[in-house]
């Protein structure tokens, strides 16, 4: 074979592999346990273009207001209790999200601000897993709250889709292969004052970039209409994120030992398939996530319907080239990690 011809036809497959599309799944783009990170914000709303192969420079920004940000357990919290099905939140010094995480989506179970609690009554998929560049998808949702003495019923209808993919500038650093999610969440408050109804509609527009290395976030920006009375009102939002602990696939975190769900995998190295055992308490379903050192996703499978006790998921290795890769498996809220070799 041709030397030349053969060193051009490497050089294209690495740059084809440096610009892949981002695959995000509950492995991982779900915040674990103890991930901690510092978000700055400032009151841009500067989403860019959308498309393949995009770059978002958005290093030149000031963000002058600074938020630490961690992620809990929710029995840790005073309020998990008002949250049925949350089993993780998000404390962004004191205001929080509760979610319920699956393999399957990141939900909104509610939120609590100032003391004051929101829980969904219908859950908001924050996230739809697996969701890669052009998929899409819409979610209702409603939630009820409390203030001042008055009960606001709260419903809307958010419309989801991955509209581009490429590299993020912010001024933490530069970030190959990430996805841009849009969000449009149209919602109402609506409460009934004395005989009088109070109304007040929202529009929000939120873009958000992630990529398969980080587990929250790296950047967004949103713009909220608000409108009481046929008058509009509007907020705008950029964050970026800093000081997160990578959990991407070159490495396994603490909160990922494969001692949790008993995960064991045969042979190991594999050549053309292999044998993922694990020992589940419920039914449930599995998120499988197969990553190369780059942060690659190489392969990724849902497996339904699994039972308790002891399962088996055959997976075919035949079209992953050699190398050292980890795979994750997520089952309910639990994940778990191991490094696989393949011939």
């Amino acid at each position: 074979m041709n030397l030349k011809f053969s060193l051009s036809l490497l050089l294209s497959v690495a740059a084809n592999m440096a610009i892949a599309q981002p695959t995000l799944t509950a492995l991982t783009s779900t915040p674990t346990v103890g991930l901690k990170d510092t978000l700055h914000q400032n009151t841009t709303y500067l989403p860019g273009n959308a498309g393949a192969n995009q770059t978002w420079d958005f290093s030149g920004q000031t963000f002058s207001s600074i938020v630490p940000n961690a992620y809990e357990a929710c029995n840790s919290t005073n309020n998990c209790g008002a949250f049925p099905g949350a089993n993780l939140v998000d404390n962004a010094n004191g205001s929080y999200i509760y979610y319920n995480a699956t393999s399957t989506a990141l939900s909104i179970q509610g939120t609590s601000v100032s003391g004051t609690n929101i829980p969904n009554s219908d859950a908001e998929d924050f996230f739809q897993f697996p969701i890669t560049f052009g998929n899409s998808y819409t979610d209702t949702w409603q939630a009820t709250m409390t203030n001042g003495g008055m009960t606001f019923y709260r419903s809307g209808i958010d419309s989801v889709s991955a509209d581009g993919w490429g590299t993020l500038i912010t001024p933490a650093g530069t970030f190959a292969n990430t996805l841009r999610v849009k969000r449009i969440m149209t919602y109402k408050d609506s409460a009934n004052v004395g005989g009088s109804p109070i109304i007040i509609n929202y529009v929000t527009t939120l873009y958000s970039w992630n990529d398969v290395s980080h587990k929250d976030m790296l950047y967004s920006t949103s713009q909220i209409v608000a409108t009481t009375g046929g008058t509009p009102s509007t907020t705008n939002t950029s964050t970026y994120t800093s000081g997160q602990v990578s959990t991407g696939p070159s490495g396994i975190s603490n909160t990922e030992a494969a001692t949790k769900l008993n995960l064991q995998i045969s042979p190991n190295p594999a050549h053309d398939k292999v044998q993922v055992a694990i020992t589940l308490e419920a039914k449930t379903t599995a998120t499988i996530n197969i990553t190369d050192i780059t942060g690659r996703v190489v392969y990724t499978s849902i497996s339904n319907n699994l039972s308790t006790g002891n399962n088996r998921i055959e997976i075919s290795t035949t079209n992953i080239p050699a190398g050292l890769y980890i795979l994750r498996i997520m089952a309910g809220d639990t994940i778990s990690a191991s490094k696989l070799v393949i011939h």
